[in-house]
């Protein structure tokens, strides 16, 4: 059985190098102080199962001139997961069955952090959704 835990777009917060427009159905992040390759974070609550584990990283998100290359998950100060992304119908995704075993065994704090490439003035991300597909 899946269990799913999502933000929404409006939870990003950025590494200090992107400017993010906060809008009612997500938020774009747009390249800001001349660095190409900035970073997002993303908050995520904990599965009702502590001992569930990760299987899927899905990012729900438009692009323009821009990619999200790879993806990090954190549990606590723990590095669960750290691969590159591929591109879907949806957005970004990352199938980690294989990859992650590990499950969040206590009740830290989630954090994703993905990996941008925004090359020009004009690129962004529009993040509408993160989603972390567990599995018991």
């Amino acid at each position: 059985m899946s269990i799913y835990t999502s933000n929404g777009g409006s939870a990003v917060v950025g590494d200090g190098t992107v400017t993010i427009q906060y809008e009612a159905d997500g938020a774009i992040i747009r390249p800001g102080g001349g660095k190409t390759t900035p970073c997002a974070y993303i908050p995520m609550p904990n599965p009702p199962n502590t001992t569930d584990k990760l299987q899927k990283v899905s990012i729900e998100c438009d692009v323009s001139d821009a990619s999200i290359d790879q993806a990090m998950v954190y549990f606590g100060k723990e590095l669960i997961l750290h691969l590159a992304t591929r591109k879907d119908a949806s957005g970004y995704c990352i199938d980690v069955i294989g990859t992650s075993s590990k499950a969040d065994s206590e009740p830290y704090g989630i954090d994703v952090t993905l990996f941008l490439n925004l090359p020009n003035v004009t690129s962004y991300v529009k993040l509408y959704s993160v989603t972390l597909t567990f599995s018991s």
